[in-house]
């Protein structure tokens, strides 16, 4: 082989890497968008910024819930003229991972607190999501390894909150009776015959895998939405 020949397949070669990478880096650049779009403004301080924890297991993002629940909630902020930012809590989403996820959530809601100090706070979770959101508002037996609570002016910025499957549901009430003064701006929605969050002889497993087919979501929506209205009409007054 020439020194030429040599040359020009080494430069086929990297020639062949770069078009990889460029295509890797604008496919990332388009799963991005194709996220974002529907749901997060331009704006760094949003009038409203939502945050949702995905049920356990689940692929990184807002899960199949999380997904329903802003797909409904989205359509009702427009509506008002608001802009919205969506934020999917960053935690593995693993049996014992309600602490770790409610770090994260805290350090999110730290930072728009600081940067954006108009902003409106929502949050909600489903299954282990919700275990995140107990964990953050203080509801007994917080998740292992949660050590940033939120501090009381950061508390007060949420609006609202909304949880699906919450297994403190079961356990101990709904987060609107035990969750102190955030019970009256949560909404903790069980389906009927959910295991997690409802005893029964009759509960069926599908019955917690199926939020997203059933009307609460868009149900959690509609609180969520009244709640920021509320609060919008306290402040112009």
């Amino acid at each position: 082989m020439t020194t030429h020949q040599r040359g020009t397949r080494v430069g086929v070669v990297l020639s062949y890497f770069v078009a990889l990478t460029v295509f890797a880096l604008a496919a990332a650049n388009v799963v991005g968008l194709v996220y974002a779009a529907p749901h997060a403004s331009a704006d760094p301080c949003s009038d409203v910024d939502v945050s949702f924890a995905r049920g356990r297991k689940e692929p990184v993002g807002l899960g199949r819930v999380g997904d329903e629940f802003v797909d409904s909630l989205t359509p009702r902020i427009q509506a008002t003229g608001a802009s919205m930012n969506v934020y999917p809590v960053n935690y593995d989403a693993g049996i014992f991972s309600a602490g770790g996820g409610a770090n994260d959530l805290s350090n999110h809601l730290q930072s728009v607190a600081a940067s954006c100090p108009r902003t409106k706070l929502v949050i909600g979770g489903y299954s282990m999501g919700a275990e995140v959101i107990d964990t953050i508002i203080g509801v007994p037996n917080v998740g292992i390894g949660f050590n940033r609570p939120l501090p009381p002016a950061v508390g007060d910025r949420i609006v609202a909150i909304a949880t699906f499957g919450n297994a403190t549901h079961r356990t101990g009430g709904p987060l609107s009776g035990i969750a102190g003064v955030f019970g009256s701006r949560a909404i903790d929605l069980c389906n009927q015959g959910d295991p997690i969050c409802m005893a029964g002889p009759n509960n069926s497993w599908d019955a917690h895998t199926s939020y997203e087919r059933t009307g609460l979501p868009a149900e959690a929506a509609t609180f969520v939405a009244s709640k920021l209205n509320r609060h919008g009409e306290s402040e112009a007054e």
